[in-house]
């Protein structure tokens, strides 16, 4: 069983050669690896070749973007170039443990599954203190409904990295590119689609929090018009699923309102004049259906629908009264 493992490239040279080498190191060796250059004004494509040298490792591409494209094109272009029955997506700036692919493939092959999910160390580079796992809810072999009620809730992280993909589940779904938090925004359709998951109860990827990166700050505002439009996209295609229940439904639409409260929230708590925000908060106020508030009303967040309704009705209103502060009670 082949794995292709795509590493998207950009201004990363103090950390590329530690990815590198982490996916050199793995005892699993029917591998491939495929980086891509978005681009990368630095010197991070020279410094990953080095590496390749050093360890006279040959099983490896650099593909190059035609220009700079973001991490969505990066992953796409790698999709579309890979040859791997299962993929996996690492971040440059990230490791893996030696013994992640040999084990993964492992079980993939054993239960024929269409996606293995394995744990995460997650590395604070600001504090010095042990890595903290993050530990899935689910374990072991696990239908796609039970997968998705278990994101819906908020039990399983919207990472995409700690997952080994069958290759064919992207057919039909891309990365969408020119937005924060793409993975997010794809990973309840591979769940969807998939037939079986495998969850893994053991830490095998690094995954480094840094000061600077989109989990730590606010960014391009411009990399958040496009996620009402992916929001709307992945309610239609749940609709549209003859398989998919009511409650998995309603759900969504939870999941999604309470994602989009939280990131309006941070839009406006970042004190920017109204002007700054204004296009956002109005794009986010028409993907909001006043149907769907009515739905999601018996949730557990009994102030979710209030939140959603004065966006709703009046985004001058909702930055005003959160552009300062945030509810305390």
């Amino acid at each position: 069983m082949k794995v292709s493992v795509i590493v998207p490239v950009f201004k990363v040279e103090a950390h590329i050669e530690a990815c590198i080498q982490s996916i050199i190191d793995q005892t699993y060796q029917d591998i491939e690896v495929i980086v891509v250059d978005d681009k990368s004004p630095d010197a991070s494509i020279a410094l990953a070749k080095g590496v390749f040298a050093k360890n006279s490792y040959t099983k490896f591409r650099i593909l190059e973007n035609a220009f700079n494209s973001g991490v969505s094109v990066s992953r796409n272009n790698g999709l579309a170039i890979a040859t791997g029955d299962y993929v996996l997506f690492v971040d440059s700036d990230d490791t893996i443990v030696p013994t992640m692919l040999a084990e993964m493939a492992a079980i993939a092959t054993e239960h024929d599954v269409d996606i293995v999910v394995c744990d995460t160390f997650r590395v604070r580079t600001s504090e010095p203190q042990k890595p903290e796992v993050w530990k899935a809810s689910l374990t072991g072999l696990v239908d796609g409904a039970t997968a998705i009620d278990a994101m819906l809730r908020f039990k399983e992280t919207s990472y995409i990295w700690n997952n080994l993909y069958r290759k064919s589940l992207f057919d039909n779904i891309k990365f969408v590119d020119n937005i924060y938090y793409e993975d997010m925004l794809i990973k309840p359709l591979l769940w969807k689609k998939a037939r079986q998951l495998y969850f893994y109860p053991k830490p095998l990827y690094n995954y480094y929090e840094r000061a600077g990166s989109i989990t730590t700050r606010l960014g391009d505002l411009n990399k958040y018009l496009g996620i009402p439009d992916c929001c709307q996209a992945i309610e239609d295609a749940f609709a549209q699923d003859t398989q998919a229940s009511q409650e998995m439904r309603v759900n969504m639409v939870l999941f999604l309102y309470t994602w989009i409260r939280n990131l309006t929230l941070t839009i406006t708590s970042a004190n920017m004049p109204y002007e700054a925000v204004k296009q956002l908060l109005d794009k986010y106020s028409s993907y909001i259906k006043f149907s769907n508030i009515l739905k999601i009303g018996n949730g557990v967040d009994k102030r979710l629908p209030l939140f959603l309704l004065i966006l709703k009705v009046s985004p001058y209103l909702y930055w005003k009264r959160f552009s300062t502060q945030l509810l305390a009670k």
